[in-house]
């Protein structure tokens, strides 16, 4: 039962509603890449976060795609890293009491980091070429990264995504 909700939720209305046209989101994504970067122009930072875990996203690759829409902009490679880590950092900080630090690499702040094989810096693809990644002082390499995705993918085929109560039950 779970799956066929799960199904219907991503081909149903919601995601495909009966008056849509392929491109008829064109304008209004266009719209917000301009307001986006009016943002970015007056100085106000930008965070960077997907909505996973959600029904079309898995937590650490759909940001991928995040990453690519803020290059969109015309920000630069460290603009759009500082996206994703420091502001978000920052942000945390100054808005959650009690947060553990986060978002930069130096004494002090949570081990959070992505190892790759080539510098970010140059292309935002290369996040997606990984040695391992850190998670809160926990290193998973690439590997290890790669059971777990076939662990789900198995687990998806033969029972569904896990529900919203099993998801939010998650450490």
């Amino acid at each position: 039962t779970e799956r066929s909700l799960h199904e219907r939720g991503i081909t149903g209305p919601r995601w495909r509603p009966a008056d849509s046209q392929p491109g008829g989101y064109d304008a209004i994504y266009e719209f917000e890449k301009q307001y986006t970067r009016a943002f970015h122009d007056a100085g106000i930072k930008l965070l960077l976060g997907t909505d996973s875990p959600t029904v079309l996203g898995v937590a650490g690759y759909s940001i991928h795609e995040e990453l690519a829409a803020m290059s969109e902009l015309g920000l630069s490679t460290y603009e759009v890293l500082l996206t994703a880590t420091r502001h978000c950092g920052e942000f945390i900080a100054q808005h959650v009491r009690g947060a553990e630090p986060f978002g930069t690499v130096q004494v002090g702040q949570r081990a959070d980091l992505i190892v790759c094989f080539d510098n970010p810096l140059d292309d935002l693809a290369h996040l997606r070429r990984r040695v391992g990644v850190m998670a809160r002082g926990r290193w998973y390499s690439n590997a290890e990264l790669q059971r777990r995705l076939d662990v789900l993918a198995e687990r998806y085929s033969r029972q569904g995504p896990p529900t919203e109560d099993e998801a939010s039950r998650r450490p």
